[in-house]
């Protein structure tokens, strides 16, 4: 059964701001009202390093956007580090068949750009009500991942 999957990243022009809109979306997945499988605020330093400065505390989880996202920065590509994000390879063939190297560059290119970000995965009815929270970002990017989002939910909950 085929499925869609949505990454979004949300550019921000501080950290502070970004956490701000971060804490307001997490606090909607903790009561429940917005079942996002992943998100994450990521800050880029001065020498271009990446690094996680909130998460949602899913133990396994977080890697399917963490870790692609720090990876889009790298010359490895969204699917390595979606990979070493899950800690294993079980995402590969989930994966591989909704992305196309286009869906990675456009992705690469946005985060490449921007210094403070949130990034999110979940189905994509829950990401569009997600985006319209939010209101502080000062660039979005969005994109739709062909799969099964219980295929990917169980990779991850394997790896």
């Amino acid at each position: 059964m085929s499925g869609k999957l949505d990454v979004l990243a949300a550019s921000y022009p501080t950290q502070e701001l970004a956490e701000q809109q971060w804490a307001a979306l997490r606090s909607l997945v903790s009561e429940q009202a917005l079942p996002l499988d992943d998100l994450a605020v990521l800050v880029k330093d001065d020498h271009g390093h990446v690094g996680v400065a909130k998460d949602l505390h899913h133990p396994v989880r977080k890697g399917l956007v963490v870790g692609a996202m720090l990876a889009l920065v790298t010359p490895v590509g969204l699917l390595a580090g979606a990979l070493a994000g899950m800690a294993g390879g079980k995402l590969t063939d989930v994966f591989r068949p909704g992305l196309t190297k286009g869906t990675i560059k456009e992705l690469g290119d946005f985060v490449e750009n921007s210094t403070v970000l949130i990034v999110m995965t979940g189905e994509p009815a829950v990401v569009a009500a997600a985006r319209e929270t939010l209101t502080e970002a000062t660039g979005i990017i969005s994109k739709t991942i062909d799969t099964d989002p219980e295929a990917v939910r169980a990779a991850a909950d394997e790896a």
